[in-house]
């Protein structure tokens, strides 16, 4: 527990409440357009920090510091891909979904909806996928939100996840995409200006030397590739590469975005923000080496960091920008998941107005909070939890978005095979004896089923 002045309580109690006055003010209509896609009006900067707050989240600020800490560099070379990937994504996959999907609301509309593959089974499965990932990934986001409130303000490990879903929940059910877009926007300028200066005031008052900074950085960066083998370090940069390409809150980014050209630059710019981050992240875990902060566990030493170095005052905000961390990712998978179980699942089901599409949202969100909380409590550690997740995402739902996108013509057999198998073939990989990274596995069978299927059918239809 960190030891807290008056002042910091005081500096985070008034903190936490104009950030809820803040977003309570700035609610918009209750329509289910504004609650799923904030009305297809949002503009480039609020897009750039939505994006760029969903992609940091836990793993990229307590996941990335602890791996700084007991691997140096090694991290930046292999995580480099998942900012390039991020790019990629902006330069050449989102103007195509603005453009093509533009009355879309979710991934399994875009996979099974009437601009790709036309067919409500795939889009109930593409939905149903995609729901239980979604659930996983707030499982994640819920576990490191407990261990924030556990570690600062010594509060149970159980009541903190509960604490931190509510919060999430308010924002996400409550409020809808707008609402926690505008969260993501002051989250995301608090902690960009709070954890570097963290790592500036740890040199200063640590005495560090740039010289030890290098050489501790150098055996930290061999340790740690002396402990990894070729074929792991290969499954590790396809995994940071695929894994989050187009995860449902990107989705719903694009989507809420006013044109093409928004999303383009919105997410361009979020990748380039990302490799910078990165980088700033893994020098953190290496000024908390450095500076003799004791060998704990990898999650744990962001806030060790905080509590030893930062002065009265900035510990308070240090601890709001944490939960804002977790707080900017969780209500947006929170708000991907409900809508996908809105309009993927129910309303494939039993077709719906849009005033009973809301009611279903906000009624999921509560329970797939409550559902994340029960997760949480099985996570591994953040980064190895979301690789877990990654595994499974790019075989099953990737490789299907990414053909419904680029495809002109497509076939519902081809792409409801493909989720299936490559799904499949990922998890037996996984819990196997085979050395070959699951994703990898994966993403080859779904790639092979899907075209064999595809050109079958192409076959047959011109024959």
């Amino acid at each position: 527990m960190a030891n807290y002045d008056y002042i910091d309580i005081i500096v985070a109690t008034i903190t936490a409440a104009l950030f809820f006055v803040f977003i309570y003010y700035t609610r918009k209509k209750n329509t289910f357009e504004n609650y799923s896609v904030a009305d297809r009006s949002v503009g480039m900067l609020l897009l750039f920090a939505s994006s760029s707050a969903n992609y940091i989240g836990p793993g990229f600020t307590i996941g990335l510091v602890g791996k700084g800490f007991s691997t140096g560099y090694l991290f930046f070379f292999i995580m480099l891909v998942y900012g390039m990937s991020k790019i990629i994504e902006g330069l050449f996959i989102a103007p195509n979904i603005r453009n093509k999907f533009k009355t879309s609301y979710t991934i399994g509309g875009i996979i099974g909806g009437k601009d790709s593959h036309n067919n409500k089974i795939v889009q109930f499965v593409a939905g149903v996928i995609s729901f239980l990932l979604m659930i996983g990934f707030c499982g994640i986001m819920t576990m490191a939100g407990g261990s924030i409130i556990n570690s600062f303000l010594g509060v149970d490990k159980l009541w903190g996840i509960i604490i931190i879903t509510s919060i999430s929940i308010s924002i996400a059910v409550f409020g809808g995409l707008q609402s926690s877009m505008i969260s993501d926007l002051l989250q995301f300028f608090l902690f960009i200006v709070l954890l570097p200066l963290l790592g500036i005031i740890a040199i200063y008052k640590s005495n560090l030397s740039l010289d030890s900074f290098i050489m501790t950085a150098k055996q930290l960066t061999t340790i740690g590739y002396n402990d990894m083998s070729i074929i792991a370090i290969v499954g590790l940069l396809v995994t940071w590469f695929f894994g989050e390409m187009l995860v449902p809150p990107t989705i719903s980014c694009i989507l809420s975005s006013k044109d093409s050209k928004t999303a383009k630059k919105a997410l361009s710019y979020s990748g380039i923000f990302m490799i910078i981050w990165l980088f700033i992240m893994l020098s953190i875990g290496i000024i908390s080496k450095v500076s003799g902060i004791d060998d704990l566990s990898p999650d744990s030493v962001l806030f060790k960091l905080g509590s030893l170095y930062l002065p009265v005052g900035l510990l308070g905000f240090f601890s709001i920008a944490l939960l804002g961390v977790i707080v900017s990712t969780q209500d947006s998978l929170i708000n991907s998941a409900s809508v996908i179980f809105s309009v993927d699942i129910i309303n494939v089901i039993k077709p719906g107005s849009a005033k009973r599409n809301l009611l279903v949202s906000r009624i999921a969100g509560i329970f797939v909070g409550i559902i994340a909380i029960v997760f949480a409590l099985k996570t591994p550690s953040i980064l190895e939890g979301l690789a877990n997740i990654y595994s499974v995402w790019a075989p099953t739902i990737l490789i299907a978005l990414l053909t419904s996108i680029f495809l002109k013509k497509v076939y519902w057999q081809s792409v409801l095979l493909s989720m299936i198998f490559g799904g499949a073939s990922s998890l037996l990989v996984k819990y196997s004896s085979i050395t070959i990274p699951s994703i990898i596995m994966g993403i080859i069978i779904s790639l092979v089923v899907y075209f064999s299927m595809h050109f079958y059918m192409k076959a047959n239809a011109q024959s």
